[in-house]
């Protein structure tokens, strides 16, 4: 089963999509590639749109963050620390399931991701199904579509 797709036309944002992939045999993480070159400023962020979905089991998630690299070379890290993608977000009615991953600049420099760059990872994790399930809700969204 292949786990990555691009979204359909019409949720994507970018002509080139760069589906993650592992980079050694042994690679925990599938690394994502930026679709654009983007000039994080200082104190501010920038939600990178992947245009790319992720096909789940319902006992598993995606782990999103950020490669060591861009955490200990540039001072970048996930907005909301990490980012964590359910099996009901693939295909989801609003926007396909496009991952989107957002940088934050902590630091005082102006930081450079560029075009094809690897500077998020993906961890796909079993997780633990509740058995005593209460709410029987079904996604119908995307980003935050769940509520507050």
């Amino acid at each position: 089963m292949e786990r990555f797709e691009v979204v359909r036309d019409s949720c994507r944002e970018h002509q080139e999509v760069f589906l993650p992939e592992k980079s050694t045999s042994k690679s925990v993480g599938f690394d994502f590639r930026s679709c654009e070159t983007v000039y994080i400023e200082p104190r501010s962020k920038h939600t990178f749109w992947m245009d790319v979905k992720v096909r789940l089991a319902d006992d598993e998630m995606l782990l999103l963050l950020p490669r060591s690299s861009i955490g200990i070379g540039m001072n970048l890290m996930l907005a909301n620390t990490v980012g964590i993608v359910d099996p009901d977000y693939y295909g989801n009615d609003e926007n396909d399931g496009n991952i989107a991953i957002c940088m934050r600049n902590y630091g005082e420099d102006t930081e450079i991701i560029r075009k094809g760059e690897r500077f998020a990872q993906g961890i796909i994790i079993k997780i633990v199904k509740d058995e005593h399930k209460t709410n029987h809700k079904v996604r119908r969204g995307g980003l935050g579509s769940t509520g507050k």
